[in-house]
């Protein structure tokens, strides 16, 4: 009979504890670094933590601390798989231990599936695995590491010449295999650009990649111009062409792939955005921006609207897609600057679909979005 009452005690106990868990609240919190002076006037940041819990903001705390750290920074710090805060100077911490798991500065470089690439006096990459750092052949990776195979074993490298410019790969082994013999041009620049040309290029998995060739009709006509997309197989003989975008006028950025929110390949050129379908190659002027989650935009250099969309629910008319926007499941945040010449105004702007409202929360200086987190 006493062993019968322990059991069910031990029952209602374990169940009192199941609900209790299962009752905890998702918080929702976002990362952002701020710019201020201290009482000496030198520039200094610290990253601070904003909390909402049932669409409402209920806490602030502070991360980190920078001194001598000025406006904008080279690398932005990024919220890694909803767990890791991975810093600009290569430092990492673990959001939901609160705790460093490595704590060695230098300059972050990368991050390839669980390696954080970081060079401090030699390339290191810090395995989130196994909590280690390990040494990378400086040879091989040089400084174009962004050029890196998602396995970290092959490099594209560009041998420019005199007629042609040749794409490459460079191994980890110290072999080299010579893909395109003729790669075209990397960008057609206009006068005053900040950039150094560099050819658009983006890893696809670890055998395959896309890259962007321009081409002039006329080499006396520099704004007469097209691109062609290609999709290039190593163990292929020729790239397959994806798409071509004609009549792109010279630019004073380099053209460049990226990945969207939502997992999308995107090229952005001077003629504006393109979605590009590596599987049916095909390409497609972009007229809504996707932040991920369900927010979506018209593209202002295509749409004249200016509407901000969750999922088909519109949640503003007078929406920029100039601004920086951070978003996760159900909350969007963007940066609102105002008036910066004469009386400047830094504020945050949140919207969620629970309260399905805006919150403006107020700064004292300029800011930057790190990203959404969650967490109990």
């Amino acid at each position: 009979m006493r062993s019968d009452l322990k059991f069910t005690i031990f029952i209602f106990i374990l169940f009192n504890s199941f609900v209790t868990f299962a009752q905890k609240d998702t918080i929702y919190s976002l990362l952002v670094k701020e710019y201020f002076k201290d009482s000496t006037g030198q520039s200094c940041s610290r990253i601070n933590q904003y909390d909402f819990a049932k669409g409402i903001y209920s806490s602030k705390k502070e991360i980190k601390f920078y001194e001598r750290d000025r406006y904008p920074s080279l690398f932005s710090s990024f919220i890694y798989k909803n767990k890791y805060l991975i810093f600009d100077d290569g430092s990492i911490l673990d959001l939901k231990k609160e705790k460093y798991i490595s704590s060695r500065k230098g300059s972050f470089i990368d991050v390839k599936g669980d390696s954080v690439i970081i060079y401090f006096e030699k390339y290191y990459y810090f395995s989130l695995k196994k909590k280690k750092y390990f040494v990378i052949n400086d040879t091989f990776y040089g400084y174009l590491h962004r050029d890196l195979s998602p396995d970290l074993t092959k490099r594209i490298n560009i041998f420019y010449g005199k007629d042609s410019n040749k794409l490459a790969l460079n191994y980890n082994n110290g072999k080299s295999q010579i893909l395109i013999n003729n790669i075209g041009h990397a960008q057609f620049k206009s006068k005053g650009g900040s950039e150094l040309d560099r050819y658009a290029v983006k890893w696809i998995d670890a055998s395959s990649f896309v890259y962007a060739e321009y081409i002039s009709y006329d080499k006396f006509e520099f704004d007469n111009k097209y691109i062609q997309l290609y999709k290039m197989k190593i163990s292929d003989e020729f790239p397959v062409l994806i798409g071509k975008i004609d009549s792109v006028r010279s630019s004073r950025e380099n053209s460049k792939f990226k990945i969207d929110p939502v997992g999308n390949l995107i090229f952005n050129c001077k003629k504006g955005e393109y979605l590009v379908d590596v599987n049916q190659n095909t390409i497609k002027l972009n007229d809504l921006i996707s932040y991920g989650n369900g927010f979506k935009a018209n593209h202002q250099q295509i749409l004249s609207e200016k509407n901000l969309f969750y999922n088909q629910q519109l949640i503003s008319s007078n929406w920029s897609t100039f601004c920086e926007v951070k978003t996760c499941t159900g909350y969007l945040a963007v940066d609102n600057y105002s008036d910066l010449s004469y009386n400047p105004k830094f504020n945050i702007l949140i919207w969620n679909k629970i309260t399905n409202s805006w919150e403006n929360i107020e700064l004292s200086s300029q800011f930057e979005l790190i990203g959404w987190y969650t967490h109990f």
